[in-house]
């Protein structure tokens, strides 16, 4: 099955508190066709599956609608409502991502990738009040909104995958 992947590396000096990055359009991988079962929002919200380059550390990884969902210490939603636009990732580090650090994600339905019209921009921001870098990618549908079904997203830093998410769209 195809995988709809992005690609950003952090090619600037990250000193700044906020910048804005460009995403490419990383290739397929996986044959088309067959249909996976994706456990969506019952399954487990988000799980780290392996460890970012040089020693940095996923403190937290999740999807969010509206801002307040992305608060410090608010309730992330693993099911968003049917119609629903445009969603955010936001990967929280221990530390700032290096200048060439590669970070993609593969965002999968059941019956396989869901094309993307995102605008290729993450934002980047290192939250002093809690002491993470954030990256927060925008997840926008070539579609006029997000199809009904669970979804998968899978994270990758510099090609290894670090973590796992599971949410969904509407009741099913």
């Amino acid at each position: 099955m195809a995988t709809d992947s992005r690609v950003l590396t952090l090619l600037v000096p990250l000193a700044a508190l906020a910048l804005v990055c460009a995403l490419s359009q990383g290739a397929p991988a996986a044959a088309q066709g067959s249909v996976l079962s994706l456990p969506g929002a019952s399954g487990p919200q988000s799980q780290i599956v392996g460890t970012p380059p040089h020693d940095n550390e996923v403190v937290e990884v999740f999807v969010y609608e509206t801002p307040d969902q992305a608060a410090v210490g608010a309730v992330r939603p693993q099911r968003f409502r049917s119609g629903v636009e445009r969603l955010k990732l936001d990967v929280r580090l221990k530390a700032m991502p290096r200048t060439g650090d590669q970070v993609r994600y593969e965002l999968i339905r059941p019956d396989g990738p869901l094309p993307m019209d995102d605008g290729g921009l993450v934002t980047i921001a290192f939250l002093t009040t809690i002491g993470v870098a954030s990256m927060d990618f925008e997840l926008s549908p070539q579609a006029p909104s997000f199809p009904d079904g669970p979804y998968r997203l899978t994270l990758f830093m510099n090609e290894t995958p670090v973590a796992v998410l599971n949410w969904s769209v509407g009741d099913r």
